[in-house]
């Protein structure tokens, strides 16, 4: 399970709230992973 959370951490939140979830990039692994876990949507800037 230790990947998962490796995955997780490389979405780098650059802002987090109990509405919605700012990440600079991340696959659809990560992403789906990050949701699960903070139950909220997420944003994605390209930058």
């Amino acid at each position: 399970m230790s990947k998962n959370e490796t995955t997780l951490y490389t979405c780098k939140p650059q802002f987090t709230s109990n509405t919605y979830i700012i990440c600079n990039s991340i696959n659809n692994e990560g992403e789906k992973t990050f949701n699960e876990k903070f139950k909220a949507p997420i944003y994605f800037k390209n930058n």
